[in-house]
């Protein structure tokens, strides 16, 4: 047994265990969000949720872009390489977030000054994003000392906590929800996780004494790369909403939104989870050990692809189900929306692993290079399906980009990797994604909530939901993705996990 596959302290056993820890604190917020978001979607019309849809878009496209500015991976790895500058990078990190926040606060109000949406919602969600776990500005800072060291206990409780009150406060204001209401919900919810955060850290990453203009601006610089990245992958994320309503409407909206907002911190929270945990180990071997940190980030990947078939399969078996439940049958005849969409889920994985990677080694360049690709497959076969297949369309569309993308993204992992990205390799992993996608599609339930009536619909809803992961572990065996080292790897971590 080498060093790096030891019990105790091994790097891959590290990178598991705190994958474990925010991998189940998001599933435990997906579970409450989900019971809040099914008060939500049967409460409100299409067009409504449309509204709540649209207004969320706009704020995250202008806040998400410039606020953010790209510094996330480069502070991670900063502190994680140089943890005795951890007060000076922070406090700067800090403060450039704000300034940069303030400017963007403006510039939202204009825009919602011009548009037919509410003023006052657009700037609530500036003010949630500040401070919210699933956003990354303020909060994602004063976590980041505790997150460079593969600490991610204490971020992953708030995020339950900051679910939990959004889940209650819904329920508790279900008579009268609106998208103004809605909003206010989940501002009220970030605050105790982020005034908790501010006393943790007593100042250590908010003190104006330790930030320092020299490193504000080395941080704004290496982050440049990253901006013209960020503007595109905005444009590719969020453009989709506003051209489905220019050519099907707002109650179109309502539906992609819908699945936007149950089905996408699906999407999200595997891939983050992993590369949160992986990274800051990867970036400390790399200066040291480049081998070991590349043959971790190799490694990683592969487990990162398999968890998220593990995941999707599953979500596709119960999709129908699933979407009578949480909607309460509203959209459920719209569940191929849902379905398409959550086949998006492996190949976002390795495009959010890509990028997270590409900053843990200094080639941002490649950012641009995946945004590109990102840019032109979603307007391109956005303006060629919506006209015609309308929120459907966007599914379709979204899907046939994350392939782009991701294949874009194997390439450039080819170049960071070398051999342990072999083409061989990539076809293996394009094979396994075909025949998980196959038997789950095959397996899926078309009844519903019905299933729910007969002790019988209940045991063949779970018998196929066994199949559906035996199928991904066998064919994943079966192409050597995963093997026996990789099982034990996973057991070292679920005891450091404990």
């Amino acid at each position: 047994m080498t060093p790096q596959d030891a019990p105790s302290g091994s790097v891959s056993a590290r990178v598991i265990s705190a994958s474990i820890w925010v991998f189940g604190s998001q599933i435990l917020s997906l579970v409450l969000v989900f019971v809040a978001q099914r008060l939500v979607l049967s409460s409100l019309d299409p067009e409504s949720n449309g509204t709540l849809f649209l207004e969320r878009r706009l704020t995250e496209v202008i806040v998400g872009l410039l606020a953010d500015f790209g510094m996330n991976g480069i502070v991670v790895r900063r502190v994680a390489q140089e943890p005795a500058r951890a007060a000076e990078i922070l406090s700067s990190a800090f403060y450039v977030r704000l300034g940069l926040w303030s400017v963007c606060t403006l510039a939202v109000a204009v825009a919602g000054l011009a548009s037919s949406l509410h003023m006052t919602d657009v700037i609530l969600w500036c003010v949630y994003m500040l401070i919210a776990s699933r956003a990354a500005l303020l909060r994602y800072t004063l976590e980041t000392r505790l997150r460079a060291a593969s600490d991610f206990r204490l971020p992953s409780v708030l995020a339950v906590l900051d679910a939990a009150i959004f889940a209650a406060l819904i329920s508790m204001w279900r008579s009268a929800l609106t998208p103004t209401v809605v909003i206010q919900a989940f501002v009220l919810s970030a605050i105790p996780g982020f005034l908790i955060l501010l006393f943790v850290d007593r100042g250590r990453s908010t003190s104006w004494s330790t930030a320092s203009r020299g490193e504000m601006t080395s941080i704004v610089r290496e982050a440049l790369p990253v901006v013209s990245a960020t503007l595109l992958i905005a444009v590719h994320d969020k453009i989709d909403a506003f051209i489905v309503e220019s050519f099907a409407g707002r109650a179109h909206v309502g539906i992609l939104g819908a699945a936007y907002t149950t089905l996408g911190p699906l999407l999200a929270v595997i891939p983050m989870a992993v590369s949160y945990a992986a990274m800051p180990d990867v970036a400390r071997l790399l200066p040291t050990d480049e081998a070991r940190g590349l043959d971790v980030a190799m490694g990683v990947m592969k487990h990162l692809l398999v968890i998220s078939l593990l995941v999707t399969s599953v979500a596709t078996v119960v999709m129908p189900l699933f979407v009578d439940v949480v909607t309460k049958g509203r959209y459920l005849d719209s569940v191929h929306q849902f379905v398409w969409f959550v086949w998006s889920a492996p190949f976002v994985a390795i495009l959010v692993y890509a990028q997270e990677l590409s900053v843990a080694v200094k080639r941002q360049a490649n950012l641009v290079r995946i945004a590109v690709a990102l840019v032109l497959s979603t307007v391109g076969f956005g303006l060629l399906l919506i006209p015609s297949m309308q929120s459907l369309g966007a599914v379709i569309a979204k899907i046939i980009t994350s392939v782009a993308g991701a294949a874009v993204s194997l390439w450039l992992l080819h170049a960071t990797l070398g051999k342990r990205m072999s083409v061989t390799l990539v076809l293996r992993l394009m094979v396994l994604v075909g025949l998980c996608a196959g038997v789950s599609l095959w397996l899926i339930d078309a009844d519903g909530v019905a299933v729910l009536s007969t002790f019988q619909g209940i045991a063949g809803l779970v018998g196929r939901m066994v199949l559906a992961v035996l199928a991904v572990l066998t064919f994943a065996a079966l192409l050597g993705v995963l093997g026996r080292d990789d099982l034990r790897r996973l057991r070292h971590g679920l005891v450091g996990a404990r």
